[in-house]
């Protein structure tokens, strides 16, 4: 544009104003001023706002293979790869990852540190909180496992209360009704409660009744421990029956930027396009996919 058509562009935006002002209404008059001085950049500005995506997070904790945490720090697992495939389909929100722990995942719930965690079952202590959550996505569960010596058959998991149990603290286990409460849990059983999984599989292992006669294992983290270590499988005797069964969700924090049924339609577009499958292949998680939304 030339300087001339700037200039004349300019007089006639005054003359305008002007005019408004002489009929009593200067607020509109600086309206139009305003308008015409910064619209552009007002413009911009909305639209750098609807380009920037919208910030979730995601919270975790140690749960392989959901999630393998090491010192604090997480290494890998199922929910990481659903958070990569999440982003990459779409573009309005932005995922991530907060690390948590089992006990305190419903204190920094509450805080709103995160606002979406994954892999849930609302029988697991949710029910005392305000949320919502999607329809179950997966399916899984938690086994026994002992030392398969001569003479022991699955009639061995028919007293599971008699035998001296470990498991993972904060953890909600079937035996149990649910209840995670550690001196609950000790007062009404013979239980070690411990930090890490595959510890609690080489324990018994080691043939100490004493410590570890019988351990509560998810299935998906067994098959993953029994892919890379094969000849434990004939050492281990596997109970056929579950302690439980998963019905695997998200659950969401009231206020959270994404709704429950937002990203329930982000997971079912994912096990539309084999993403889920995928994952689910990588991790031996159940087959169970998708049962209940569609």
């Amino acid at each position: 544009m030339s300087v001339s058509m700037r200039g004349n562009t300019t007089l006639a935006k005054n003359r305008v104003s002007l005019g408004i002002l002489r009929s009593g209404r200067p607020l509109l008059a600086c309206l139009i001023l305003l308008t015409a001085i910064s619209g552009p950049n007002l413009c911009a500005q909305e639209r750098e706002k609807q380009a920037t995506p919208i910030e979730v997070k995601i919270g975790g904790y140690d749960f392989p293979p959901y999630v393998w945490m090491y010192g604090g720090q997480t290494a890998k697992g199922a929910t990481l790869d659903l958070i990569v495939a999440l982003n990459q389909s779409q573009s309005e929100y932005r995922f991530s990852f907060f690390p948590t722990t089992a006990k305190r995942r419903y204190l920094d719930f509450k805080q709103q540190n995160y606002d979406v965690i994954l892999f849930e079952s609302v029988l697991w202590g949710w029910q005392k909180l305000q949320h919502d959550a999607t329809s179950v996505f997966m399916g899984g569960g938690e086994v026994y496992i002992a030392l398969n010596l001569p003479g022991r058959d699955q009639n061995f998991f028919t007293d599971i209360q008699s035998k001296q149990l470990v498991g993972i603290l904060g953890y909600h286990y079937g035996f149990a009704s649910f209840n995670a409460d550690e001196d609950f849990l000790r007062k009404n059983f013979a239980i070690l409660l411990s930090n890490n999984h595959e510890r609690n599989i080489q324990l018994v292992l080691l043939n100490r009744p004493d410590v570890a006669e019988v351990a509560v294992v998810t299935k998906s983290l067994l098959d993953n421990y029994l892919e890379k270590s094969p000849r434990v499988k004939n050492q281990l005797l596997i109970s056929q029956v579950y302690d439980q069964t998963y019905e695997h969700r998200a659950i969401v924090r009231p206020g959270s930027p994404i709704a429950a049924r937002q990203l329930e339609a982000l997971i079912n577009a994912l096990g539309r396009s084999g993403a889920v499958e995928r994952i689910r292949e990588r991790w031996h998680l159940s087959n169970s996919i998708f049962e209940s939304v569609h």
